[in-house]
C-alpha cells in the first residue's frame, strides 16, 4: 500500500546541504512506498529546484507572512491524500507565527532538525572570557532566564502536536535531556541520519592528487568559513605543491576573495557552486570543516566515504559520529586557526599517517548509507 508524504523546506531553489538532504530524503521515501507527492516551500522565486526535486512532486509555494498557511496546508494535504508532513529545518519564524494554529494541523507532523543544540543548551561566550566578564555575565543571565526557557517552550509546543527527528545521536540525547521529566515528550525525539547514495569505494590513491577540499555554505555565523583561509595562510608557503579548493557560495564570498587578495594567498581556488562535487572528493586527500555550530555536515560524511582524512573543528553537533580522533582525522577546538593549521601540516608532512586515515574513513560511514537509512525510516514511519 502506497502512503503519501509531503516535505517542507525553507527554499527549494537554493544550493546547500539542507536542499540536498531534502532531495535524498525524497528518494528514500519513494523507495519504501511512502511517496512524496507535495513539496511545500517559502521560496518566492520561480527558479527550478537545484537538485531536480520537483520532477515527480508538485511544489506548493507559501507566503511566510501569511496567517492562513495552516488551513491552506491542511486543504492541500486533504485533497492529495497526504498523511504526514516532514519539515526539514527549524523555520523559527513560521512556527512563531503559526504555533497556535498548528493545533489544527491535520496530517502527522515530523520536524527534522538540521541544527545542533547550541541555541538550547550552550552559551556563546565572548572571548577572551575574563576581558569580557560583564558581557559574558549578562549573556549567562539572559540565557538561563530567557532564551533557554523560550526555546524549550517552542520545542514543547512542537512535541505536543508532532515529533522531532535529529540527524545526530548527540543532538538527540541533548534534546531528550531537556525533557527528562516529561517522558511522553522525550520519547517523541529520535535520530535518523541523513543518507548518502554511495557505495563503499576502494580508496584508489592513483586518482588522488595533492588537493584539500572545503565544501560548505560560505557564512560567518555557525559555518565560520573564514577560519579556513586563516589556517591556509599559515600552511601554503611551506607546501606549495598542495592546493586548497573551496566549493560553495554564501554571504561572505566577497570577504574571502578580499582576504585572498590582501594576503596574496596562493594555491587556493574559490570554485563556487558545483553539482558534480563527487569528482572533487575523489581527487582530494583531505576534507576540512570549520563550523562553530552544525548538526552533522554532509560534506564530512561524503569526504570520509571517498577516502579523505578529515580535519574538523569541535563544533556543537555530531562531529564525533564521523570523525574518530587519530583514526580517520583530527578534531580541533572551535575558532582556533593555529591548531587547525597544525593538524593540516601534520597530515601533509606524514604520508603514511595521511594514507592510513584515508583508508580508514570509508569504513566509518556504513550507518549513513541509503539502504541502512531507508530501513530506519520504514520502521519510524510505521511506528508514529
Amino acid at each position: 500500500m502506497f502512503k503519501k508524504k509531503a516535505l517542507f523546506i525553507e527554499d527549494h531553489t537554493q544550493f546547500g546541504g539542507t536542499e540536498r538532504v531534502l532531495s535524498n530524503l525524497k528518494v528514500i521515501l519513494d523507495s519504501i512506498n511512502h511517496t512524496v507527492s507535495i513539496i511545500f516551500s517559502f521560496s518566492a522565486s520561480d527558479k527550478n529546484p537545484f537538485y531536480g526535486i520537483g520532477c515527480s512532486a508538485k511544489i506548493v509555494k507559501l507566503n511566510k507572512n501569511c496567517e492562513n498557511n495552516i488551513p491552506y496546508i491542511n486543504s492541500i494535504c486533504s485533497k492529495n491524500g497526504i498523511d504526514t508532513v516532514i519539515f526539514i529545518g527549524y523555520h523559527l519564524l513560521f512556527f512563531n507565527k503559526s504555533i497556535a494554529s498548528l493545533i489544527s494541523f491535520e496530517p502527522k507532523l515530523v520536524l527534522i532538525t538540521q541544527f545542533s543544540t547550541q541555541n538550547f543548551l550552550k552559551i556563546n561566550f565572548t572571548r577572551p572570557f575574563f576581558k569580557n566578564i560583564i558581557t559574558n555575565s549578562f549573556k549567562y543571565l539572559q540565557f538561563i532566564f530567557l532564551w533557554k526557557r523560550y526555546y524549550k517552550s517552542k520545542l514543547n509546543d512542537i512535541l505536543t502536536i508532532g515529533n522531532i527527528l535529529c540527524v545526530s545521536e548527540k543532538c538527540k540525547y541533548e534534546l531528550r535531556e531537556m525533557f527528562f521529566h516529561q517522558k511522553h515528550l522525550m520519547e517523541k525525539i529520535d535520530c535518523i541520519y541523513n543518507p548518502i547514495f554511495l557505495d563503499s569505494p576502494e580508496v584508489d590513491f592513483s586518482k588522488k592528487e595533492k588537493k584539500i577540499i572545503y565544501v560548505s555554505r560560505l557564512r560567518r555565523k555557525k559555518k565560520n568559513s573564514m577560519l579556513i583561509l586563516k589556517a591556509w595562510k599559515l600552511v601554503y608557503k611551506h607546501y606549495t605543491d598542495w592546493e586548497l579548493q573551496i566549493i560553495g557560495d554564501g554571504e561572505i564570498k566577497n570577504e574571502l576573495e578580499e582576504y585572498i587578495f590582501k594576503y596574496r594567498l596562493k594555491n587556493v581556488d574559490l570554485l563556487g557552486i558545483i553539482k558534480n562535487v563527487d569528482e572533487y572528493f575523489i581527487k582530494s586527500q583531505i576534507t576540512l570543516m570549520s563550523s562553530d555550530s552544525d548538526a552533522l555536515p554532509q560534506a564530512l560524511v561524503e569526504g570520509a566515504n571517498y577516502g579523505n582524512a578529515i580535519v574538523s573543528t569541535a563544533f556543537d553537533g555530531g562531529v564525533k559520529e564521523i570523525v574518530y580522533e587519530g583514526v580517520n582525522g583530527f578534531i580541533v577546538p572551535k575558532n582556533d586557526h593555529i591548531m587547525f593549521a597544525k593538524k593540516i601540516i601534520n597530515l601533509l608532512e606524514d604520508d603514511s599517517l595521511r594514507k592510513r586515515m584515508c583508508e580508514q574513513s570509508p569504513h566509518l560511514v556504513e550507518k549513513f548509507r541509503a539502504k541502512n537509512v531507508a530501513i530506519k525510516w520504514q520502521s519510524y514511519l510505521n511506528a508514529i
